[in-house]
């Protein structure tokens, strides 16, 4: 999405006809996955990635529509607080948070994580171009998860919550606003309700994306995007993503050593997609409608989404909200460092606290 946010065209204009050679003379090119240096693999190989908990296990869950849906968690203990379901966001795969599972799970929770479809080790919307994610409907992700609550063990540990990121949070708030959705507090960190596409605006993106809705090519990456390559070849540096080198580069790590767990650019459905929701669920009435506890931590500097509309859905939007905004962080807060990680953890902590009358 970074890339997209950066593209130079300089007008409307330019943006257009870019669009319009991609749907009358390019056509689509088979799948093909990036191939690092072989330099570059020998660093991947290298960057530590932190294990998952030994006793973790994965699952799968079968959607409606018979997609699987990898989930994993940890075993049940005694003394367990609660029950929390993490949701990575877009490109996330549950590989890369061996960490933030091992301090939850110290922290006291049974942590259950959930692998969005088209992502991580979830069956793939296009087989024969598994990068790339298309779905008719936003709703979809809503269902998927709310089925997945569903069908969860009813003697886990209470009460439930879901921690969600970026587009897993746009999938939590989905869920919780179209289904009686069986969790009691919401944990968002930097939700996506609106990208950021300066410097073009929400009107001018959703042009593009209908003209390729039109001409039936929904299914193509957006202008300028690509199978994945790795945001950059030098892992020490930071970004306006995360201050962290120590975990910001996990997914491109990841990706070079598990191709199969890739995920590539934004395709025009995904973002028209995105979009729409978020006007759906930003929406007065809506959001009232989600009136369990909610906690939304907003980055500090977010060049990814529109931190105001993040903001205002809080203080604004949903009926029971605390809105918090960590010093210094960008959007992808789960690649943090273990600062701002303790910082997380104790807004979970509070949330829980929020929650407990409800639950004796």
């Amino acid at each position: 999405m970074v890339r997209f946010l950066k593209l130079g065209f300089k007008t409307m204009l330019a943006l257009l006809i870019v669009l319009l050679a991609v749907i009358f003379l390019w056509p689509e090119k088979a799948y093909e996955p990036y191939t690092p240096p072989a330099d570059y693999r020998e660093r991947a190989a290298a960057y530590p990635v932190p294990s998952m908990p030994a006793d973790w296990t994965y699952q799968y869950f079968t959607a409606s529509d018979g997609t699987k849906i990898r989930w994993g968690s940890g075993p049940t203990t005694e003394g367990q607080k609660a029950s929390l379901v993490f949701i990575p966001g877009y490109t996330g795969t549950l590989e890369m948070y061996g960490d933030v599972v091992a301090q939850l799970s110290e922290r006291g929770y049974h942590v259950i994580g959930y692998d969005i479809r088209g992502q991580g080790g979830s069956d793939r919307h296009r087989p024969e171009h598994p990068e790339k994610l298309y779905v008719k409907d936003f709703s979809v992700y809503g269902n998927d998860l709310a089925g997945f609550m569903d069908a969860l063990p009813a003697d886990l540990p209470k009460p439930r919550m879901i921690m969600a990121s970026s587009f897993g949070g746009a999938v939590a708030v989905r869920a919780a606003g179209d289904h009686a959705l069986k969790t009691d507090a919401l944990l968002l960190l930097a939700p996506a309700f609106e990208p950021n596409t300066a410097p073009y605006s929400i009107a001018q993106i959703k042009l593009m994306s209908g003209l390729a809705k039109l001409f039936g090519k929904s299914k193509r990456f957006g202008p300028g995007m690509t199978v994945w390559q790795p945001d950059s070849e030098d892992m020490t540096l930071p970004s306006d993503c995360s201050s962290n080198p120590d975990r910001l580069y996990l997914r491109d790590v990841i990706y070079t050593q598990k191709p199969e767990l890739r995920v590539g650019n934004i395709t025009n459905n995904w973002l028209s997609e995105i979009i729409e929701n978020g006007e759906i669920v930003t929406q007065a009435e809506y959001m009232k409608s989600i009136d369990m506890p909610v906690t939304t931590i907003a980055a500090f500097n977010d060049v990814i989404i529109n931190n105001d509309v993040t903001k205002a859905a809080c203080t604004d939007g949903f009926p029971n909200c605390k809105l918090v905004v960590p010093a210094g962080t960008g959007h992808c807060l789960t690649l943090e460092d273990d600062i701002v990680f303790k910082a997380l953890w104790d807004e979970a902590d509070a949330l829980l606290e929020r929650i407990q009358p409800l639950n004796r």
